[in-house]
């Protein structure tokens, strides 16, 4: 009797300790999901003003390159406002395109073009019938002037008006925001807010990156064990401490980089979740958190999926 007591008491324990987990797990990936989502309000708050004020500047108007470029203290100063913002630029229905970015947010082969002490570069399409010009200019801290290129590769590979922040922002009177993707000017990943120019045929836009994410799902890992990722509703990952793994190389059939999946991050613990995010996705996002029990390697782990 004394035996089947105490086994009973253990089995007892065991499955109550099993529930506190699970519950404590659900618990923190609740709190971790409503954090994030005041980070994502923090990145693109400011980008949504920016964005707003880049549509009323006179550059949406310009027709040069040489007029665009007054526009420069305002468009540093828009950017210096969020640390996230990644670039500000202006498409226009001609296909004229018009961007001052950050340095270091560019592809890795622009990394090797940029002269030393270059902050800022200007990304600059001029059309004339057929014929289209590309040029960079890089700038340091202070705008003044370090190199002038010439790219007729840029203006060949790049149209704004068949990108989809400029169709959609043709197409709406307000605002509008992308889902997250693989940027195309850079291996990373963010979001687009862009806005139609009420006063002239152009589309004033914004791009953000989620790098700091990532950032902000490894501060919450409870323990060295812990795995936090941000993904999409196919199970793309979009927010990962180790950004290097967010990208698979360029091996597709487009030969572009791509964004990798859950199963595809190298993380054992992280690939049996994919079937329960997309099977999650199918019921909608007033599901609430949904735990699961792992096995990874023989090792008993759990899970908890949160909208």
């Amino acid at each position: 009797m004394i035996v089947v007591v105490c086994a009973v008491l253990a089995g007892i324990g065991y499955k109550l300790g099993s529930e506190l987990v699970e519950a404590a797990a659900a618990d923190q990936t609740t709190r971790i999901s409503r954090e994030a989502q005041l980070a994502m309000q923090r990145i693109v708050e400011p980008a949504e003003v920016a964005t707003t004020l880049l549509s009323l500047q006179q550059m949406t108007l310009a027709r040069s390159l040489g007029q665009r470029l007054k526009s420069l203290q305002f468009l540093r100063q828009a950017l210096d406002s969020s640390s996230a913002l990644s670039s500000l630029y202006v498409g226009y229905a001609n296909g004229d395109f018009f961007l001052v970015g950050r340095i270091g947010h560019g592809a890795p082969s622009e990394a090797a073009k940029v002269p030393p002490g270059a902050t800022y570069v200007v990304q600059s399409i001029e059309r004339a019938g057929d014929q289209a010009h590309g040029h960079f200019i890089y700038l340091d801290a202070a705008l003044q002037t370090l190199r002038e290129d010439d790219r007729p590769d840029y203006a060949a590979a790049y149209d704004p008006r068949q990108r989809i922040w400029f169709t959609e922002a043709m197409a709406s009177s307000a605002q509008i925001k992308t889902p997250p993707y693989l940027f195309f000017s850079s291996p990373q990943v963010g979001i687009t807010l862009a806005m139609q120019v009420g006063s002239g045929p152009a589309v004033a836009g914004a791009e953000i990156l989620l790098h700091s994410l990532g950032q902000t799902l490894a501060k919450q890992k409870a323990t060295p064990g812990n795995e936090l990722v941000i993904v999409d509703s196919q199970g793309y990952a979009l927010a990962y401490e180790d950004v290097s793994r967010l990208v698979r190389p360029a091996f597709e059939v487009n030969g572009r980089p791509s964004l990798a999946r859950l199963d595809e991050l190298g993380v054992p613990a992280l690939v049996p979740l994919l079937a329960a995010v997309t099977e999650m996705q199918k019921g909608g996002h007033q599901q609430g958190p949904r735990t699961l029990r792992l096995s990874i390697d023989g090792t008993a782990g759990r899970a908890s999926i949160s909208p």
